[in-house]
């Protein structure tokens, strides 16, 4: 089997995912020492600008790029407010309400937001078996974090209503995302975006704990999770969307759960009932029988990727021909590669 965009689009979201997935471990860590939930937020958003500001800035100086239009610009601001940011507070107050179990069961409801959205605003086609794993991915969701061991008469209505906010600003940093890898790179969105949460939250909250110093465990455990969760997740993450959509890249990132409880096994030392063992192993079938029944779907041609080859009149002949990926069509091989690559077709003739 050939390895086409596709894949790559699987591969990097699953990647995506494991790296969100040690975010758990180290706020564990983290809760070992004297810093709070919301300063070490803080923390990780200041390594995280750290790194990808440098990183970002010399990629464009070596390629010549131009600065951000403020249009894009204040795309990528709400994108970082609303999304990044708002999606992080709301959960970290949720769970002040909630147990960790009705509040994952909640914020994990955010694939099937995201499906419709994608459906209703990109024109997504959702089958049958995308519909399947959604309701697989849930039910294995409920398995993993023993969902039926928890109490919920008692749930407060307040901690309900904070993480369901807070899985639709991650919903709505999911599709605007895809919305602007029509104009930015994955790293010029996974910069700014981070850099807009960053100055939302030390508005929300300036950062006085610096003033009283801090050790260099929890800024070792900072910029950890700031590589992690920050850095490498949300890049591979737009990389994965610019190349599968929005909606299967949400599914496929619910891996994130029994990579998190296989994490908690092995460094943390928890026990894991059966029952969770085989919630894991449902999220990884749904994904693997996602990809299996895309593979169904795809378009057997002869050319490289299951892209049909060129018509018989000849590749151009005053014509422009059409190239098919993905439910994109697309005018030329120039077309293809640059969304291949970008996630948008700028710099075509």
């Amino acid at each position: 089997m050939k390895i086409n965009q596709r894949h790559y689009g699987v591969l990097f979201t699953l990647a995506a995912a494991m790296f969100f997935g040690t975010g758990a471990i180290i706020i564990k860590l983290a809760y070992r020492i004297d810093i709070s939930s919301w300063d070490f937020l803080t923390l990780q958003y200041i390594c995280s600008c750290a790194m990808l500001l440098p990183i970002y800035y010399l990629n464009r100086w070596r390629s010549g790029g131009a600065p951000v239009p403020r249009k894009v610009l204040g795309r990528l601001a709400l994108q970082g407010v609303v999304g990044s940011f708002g999606g992080s507070i709301f959960l970290f107050l949720g769970f002040q309400y909630v147990g960790a179990a009705v509040g994952t069961v909640l914020f994990y409801s955010y694939p099937a937001f995201v499906t419709l959205g994608a459906i209703l605003f990109f024109k997504e086609k959702a089958g049958l078996s995308q519909y399947s794993c959604l309701a697989i991915t849930f039910l294995g969701t409920i398995l993993t974090i023993d969902f039926w061991t928890v109490s919920v008469a008692n749930t407060p209505a307040q901690g309900v209503g904070l993480i369901m906010v807070s899985a639709l600003c991650y919903t709505f940093f999911s599709l605007y995302g895809q919305r602007n890898l029509s104009d930015s790179s994955s790293l010029e969105i996974t910069t700014f975006t981070q850099l807009f949460a960053f100055l939302a939250c030390i508005i929300v909250k300036p950062p006085l704990f610096l003033l009283e110093g801090i050790s260099y465990y929890a800024l070792f455990l900072g910029f950890v999770m700031a590589l992690f969760t920050s850095v490498c997740s949300y890049f591979l993450l737009l990389k994965g969307m610019s190349l599968i959509g929005a909606s299967k890249a949400s599914i496929i990132s619910t891996f994130e759960i029994p990579f998190t409880i296989i994490l908690a096994l092995i460094i943390l030392g928890e026990r894991l009932a059966f029952w969770q063992f085989l919630g894991a192993a449902l999220i990884v079938g749904s994904i693997i029988y996602l990809d299996l029944a895309e593979n169904k779907t795809e378009p057997k041609g002869g050319g490289p990727d299951g892209i049909p080859e060129e018509s018989p009149e000849g590749p151009c002949s005053g014509d422009k021909h059409h190239i098919i990926l993905e439910d994109h069509e697309f005018e030329d091989d120039c077309h293809r590669m640059q969304y291949a690559k970008r996630g948008s077709n700028a710099g075509c003739p």
